[in-house]
């Protein structure tokens, strides 16, 4: 069997509108200040897949979290780059790149895109803030900000 690199089951998760859940990790679980770590976020979505989601995160200030409708205030949001797209063909995950036939748009496909990038965690109490950007309309865009952590000294 295939080692995938979603993210299933987290402390983590949050869920979107449509059907759409979003869980993410931290790896080291316990991050060093001065030590890149890596953050990586799976969207699943159990009818089908929806593209053009983009994720971005920053460190943000648990008392003063960015509000949900608030996507232009900060400069230092970082994208999360695509890592691993998988669909659900006869109870069988396929990497969607691989699929023999197109999508047909009324069949249900269960869907799990998994995107990654690494940042520095400053020493202390912050929060991972994730703006998600969503154009087609499918879910709303918005900042979720209550995903908190703690980094400590090297």
């Amino acid at each position: 069997m295939v080692e995938r690199l979603k993210v299933t089951d987290s402390e983590n998760y949050w869920e979107l509108s449509g059907e759409s859940v979003l869980n993410a990790a931290i790896i080291p679980e316990k991050p060093k200040s001065n030590e890149a770590t890596l953050i990586r976020l799976t969207h699943s979505n159990s009818y089908c897949p929806i593209d053009g989601v983009n994720f971005y995160i920053r460190i943000g200030d648990p008392s003063n979290p960015t509000q949900f409708n608030d996507l232009d205030s900060h400069n230092d949001w970082s994208e999360l780059k695509l890592i691993e797209e998988l669909v659900l063909i006869n109870e069988e995950e396929v990497l969607r790149s691989e699929m023999k036939a197109p999508l047909a748009m009324d069949e249900e496909m269960p869907w799990d895109a998994t995107f990654e990038t690494k940042m520095n965690i400053p020493e202390g109490d912050h929060l991972i803030e994730i703006k998600v950007i969503c154009p087609s309309g499918f879910m709303p865009s918005g900042v979720i900000s209550d995903w908190r952590v703690s980094s400590s000294e090297s």
